[in-house]
């Protein structure tokens, strides 16, 4: 299966360069960001089991991948892209004290993907609305350097493609890196991302809730999230599934957790998830909260190339969180503030933390002050002067219009 490069790919190459950017030269050292996804990507199936590491390197490239989309306006997606990363810098990130060690770790882990490359196989729709399913592998060649310790990589040309074209065109999910750097099971980064796939989905739907639940087919699960080792279904659950989610419940920068009936994570226990028929495990039913925060929204549902539409208005999921966690909305102006134009109240948000950061203000701004010959623009760059710790990659994008 080949990509072919659409105008919706073209149309990346000529995004202006962010002010910021400082592009040398081809090969370009990547640095902390929030990773883009979607749906689709979310709950692709990996070829294989990965490891730890595996999983972090890989978060590592499409890091790298995605900031190169970003920044460089003259990239050809049709030619691999050169990447070093450097081990003292991954050994920071994770926390490591031992770089050597590290080291002599990421060097066998890198000789072992040379010898089974890991790919992901995703679904996407072409130009003709016609369904495929495509498997791409995340690199064409990596290698280290044992005196200096850098990692040089060439991205897989078809993931990048996908990643132009499906992922930076429209995102859908935004994950926090910190999250990823702090998985200490192998297994927390697929299902984890299986799952977030399953709450995009009701997302889009409209079920804008803070609790779900999911019945997954045995099989499916352990499609996503795959076994090291071959396993019988009761060790399945103690030694892949169990040690995935505690750890994402302790993760302080998850953006969900999994509970219990009850509704907490206490007296969560791996034996209430599964789903029996007679004496057979069929399923697993995963009860999930998810965690919403201002900083880090997961489910971003960004409408065009960016985080902005035409008219400057970003997704009711920005707004949402703002609304819920930032000014403290209630709930039953929430569904009436649902049925209102989106610029209308997209407009009173910033308005409001502009002057006064209180739910009521905002309740009687978005009820009586008219919005029509507001400028958007003006209220972002307002917003920007007077507090700029409210100022995200929302509001820059739409200060950077004027500019």
């Amino acid at each position: 299966m080949a990509f072919e490069i659409t105008d919706k790919a073209k149309s990346i190459s000529k995004r202006p360069i962010k002010k910021s950017a400082t592009l040398k030269s081809k090969k370009q050292v990547c640095h902390q960001m929030e990773l883009f996804s979607n749906i689709p990507m979310a709950k692709g199936i990996m070829n294989r089991a990965l490891t730890e590491a595996e999983n972090y390197l890989i978060a590592e490239i499409r890091y790298c991948i995605q900031e190169r989309l970003e920044n460089d306006s003259n990239i050809d997606i049709t030619r691999p892209m050169s990447f070093s990363l450097s081990v003292k810098t991954l050994a920071k990130e994770r926390g490591v004290k031992n770089p050597s060690s590290f080291k002599k770790i990421i060097s066998d882990v890198i000789d072992a993907m040379k010898k089974n490359v890991p790919s992901i196989s995703v679904e996407y729709t072409d130009d003709n609305n016609e369904l495929h399913i495509g498997a791409m592998a995340f690199f064409d060649f990596i290698d280290i350097n044992q005196d200096t310790g850098d990692i040089y990589i060439e991205s897989g040309v078809r993931y990048q493609k996908y990643y132009a074209q499906y992922i930076m065109n429209l995102p859908e999910l935004k994950i926090n890196k910190l999250y990823y750097l702090n998985m200490r099971s192998k297994y927390s980064m697929p299902l984890s991302d299986f799952v977030i796939g399953l709450i995009g989905e009701e997302r889009k739907k409209g079920h804008l809730d803070n609790t779900y639940e999911f019945i997954v087919p045995i099989d499916e699960l352990m499609d996503r999230v795959k076994p090291s080792t071959d396993l019988l279904l009761k060790d399945y659950f103690k030694r892949v599934i169990d040690p995935a989610i505690r750890d994402i419940n302790n993760n302080l920068h998850a953006p969900f957790s999994f509970i219990s009936e009850s509704g907490d994570t206490n007296t969560f226990n791996i034996n209430d998830i599964k789903v029996k028929q007679g004496r057979s495990i069929v399923a697993a039913k995963f009860k999930i909260q998810l965690i919403v925060t201002i900083d880090h929204p997961v489910f971003v549902s960004y409408p065009k190339n960016g985080l902005i539409d035409s008219e400057g208005n970003p997704s009711w999921e920005y707004i949402e969180t703002w609304l819920k966690v930032g000014l403290k909305v209630n709930e039953s102006y929430l569904t009436k503030v649902r049925g209102m134009n989106i610029s209308r109240v997209w407009k009173a948000l910033v308005y409001t933390l502009i002057h006064a950061h209180n739910p009521r203000y905002f309740n009687k701004i978005c009820e009586t002050m008219n919005m029509a010959d507001v400028n958007i623009v003006d209220l972002c760059i307002e917003l920007k002067r007077i507090h700029p710790e409210y100022v995200d990659d929302v509001i820059e994008s739409i200060v950077a219009g004027k500019e």
